[in-house]
């Protein structure tokens, strides 16, 4: 991921950059700083994001304490669905909600700057949004966040089941069959390369 987001850096120099760290790269406070610390040294990262709850407060703390920017994934966490029963939303009951609600708190007065909420409730991002004084990002979280984030893929077409909160507004699977379709067919029919593909000698 650090080979990945440097390439990003490189490509958008004035974009803010979030890095995501990856399962087991924060497993205490000197490894999440350290680990941290190398996305924002050598890759150019703005701001790491990490899946976390209160728990985590003391690594998020710590983080900016260090001068690392935060972003607290909270809600359905990708990294830890098994645990979670799968890839389900969370904190519709009142007991989940709360619990929420107060990870969000325990994150953001550790010193997140940024919030992500996943696959929860509109009404638990409002309450979120009322209880803390950061912005908040929504992935399948309702329209009251601040804004909103859905993985390329779905937003494309590439994944035939996408999650219930994200909606395909292009079909970039079929422009590329396509292409590779027409591609495969002007090879077998020998006409490509055709003369204006092709590199000729020079005259004498």
């Amino acid at each position: 991921l650090l080979t990945i987001t440097e390439a990003v850096r490189r490509a958008a120099p004035r974009v803010f950059l979030m890095a995501d760290m990856p399962f087991g790269s924060y497993p205490d406070v000197p490894t999440a700083v350290a680990n941290a610390a190398r996305f924002v040294r050598e890759a150019g990262a703005d701001c790491i994001k990490l899946e976390a709850d209160a728990r985590h407060a003391p690594i998020v703390a710590a983080l900016s304490a260090a001068g690392i920017a935060v972003c607290a994934h909270i809600g359905l966490l990708p990294q830890r669905a098994p645990l979670q029963g799968g890839f389900k939303a969370q904190g519709r009951t009142p007991e989940e909600a709360g619990r929420l609600v107060a990870d969000a708190i325990a994150l953001s007065d550790a010193g997140a700057q940024l919030l992500l909420l996943e696959a929860v409730p509109n009404e638990v991002t409002a309450e979120i949004l009322q209880r803390t004084a950061v912005p908040l990002l929504g992935c399948g979280a309702g329209p009251a966040a601040d804004g909103h984030v859905v993985v390329t893929h779905d937003l494309l077409g590439f994944n035939p089941h996408p999650p219930r909160f994200a909606e395909a507004m292009g079909d970039a699977p079929s422009a590329i069959l396509s292409a590779a379709r027409t591609y495969a067919a002007a090879v077998r029919e020998r006409k490509y390369p055709a003369a204006r593909h092709q590199y000729h000698m020079k005259p004498r």
